[in-house]
C-alpha cells in the first residue's frame, strides 16, 4: 500500500511542501519510491510513513535535523498510519470540504453584511434625493417670492412716481392759484 505527498501531508497535518522537504532531509532512510527523482510522483511505504512520523513527532518537540537524523540512524520510528491510502484521501476530502464549506459560510456573511450596507446606502441615497427636492421646493418658493417682492416693488415705484407727478402738479396748480390770487388781490388793492 503506497501513500501520496497529499495523503501523507493531510495525516501529519501539514503542507505537502513539508512532506517534500522532510522527505529530501532523510531521504536516507526513506524507500527508493519515496525519492525516486526529478518530476516523479513520490509514493511513500508503511515504513516510510513511520519515519515522516517521527519526524513530524521530534519536529512538534522541537528537535533539530541534526537530532533526528542520530534518532533515524539508532533505528527510532514512529507509528505508521492505521488508515489506507483511500481512506487518507476521504479524511483529505472531507477535511477540504469543510475547509470550503467554511470559505462559503465566510462568503455569505460577506454578502449579508455587503447587502446590509448596500441597503444603509441607498437609504442615504434616497434621503439625499428627498431632501433635494425639499431644496429644490424652497428654491422654487424663494424664487416666486422673490420675483413677487420684485413685482411688487416696480409697482410700488411706479405709484410713487405717479403720485410723486401728481404732486408735483398739483403744487405747480397751488402755487399757480396762489400766485393768480395774489395777483388778483394786488389789482384789487389797486382798483380801490
Amino acid at each position: 500500500m503506497a501513500y501520496s505527498t497529499t495523503h501523507a501531508a493531510e495525516y501529519f497535518d501539514v503542507v505537502v511542501e513539508t512532506i517534500r522537504r522532510w522527505t529530501i532531509e532523510f531521504q536516507d532512510y526513506m524507500s527508493p519510491t519515496a525519492t525516486p527523482g526529478k518530476n516523479k510522483k513520490r509514493l511513500y511505504t508503511s515504513e516510510d510513513m513511520q519515519v515522516l512520523a517521527l519526524v513530524s513527532q521530534l519536529k512538534d518537540q522541537d528537535m533539530s535535523d541534526e537530532d533526528i537524523h542520530v534518532a533515524l540512524a539508532n533505528g527510532d520510528r514512529g507509528a505508521a498510519p492505521e488508515l489506507e491510502p483511500n481512506e487518507l484521501q476521504m479524511i483529505a476530502t472531507t477535511g477540504k470540504e469543510r475547509q470550503l464549506s467554511i470559505e462559503v459560510d465566510t462568503l455569505r456573511r460577506q454578502v449579508i453584511r455587503l447587502r446590509e450596507q448596500l441597503q444603509a446606502a441607498e437609504e442615504v441615497v434616497n434621503r439625499v434625493h428627498e431632501t433635494e427636492v425639499e431644496i429644490a421646493k424652497v428654491k422654487a418658493t424663494l424664487d416666486a417670492t422673490e420675483k413677487h417682492h420684485e413685482e411688487t416693488r416696480t409697482e410700488l415705484q411706479t405709484i410713487i412716481d405717479r403720485l410723486t407727478k401728481k404732486v408735483e402738479e398739483l403744487s405747480r396748480e397751488v402755487g399757480k392759484s396762489y400766485h393768480e390770487g395774489y395777483m388778483d388781490a394786488l389789482k384789487t388793492r389797486e382798483d380801490d
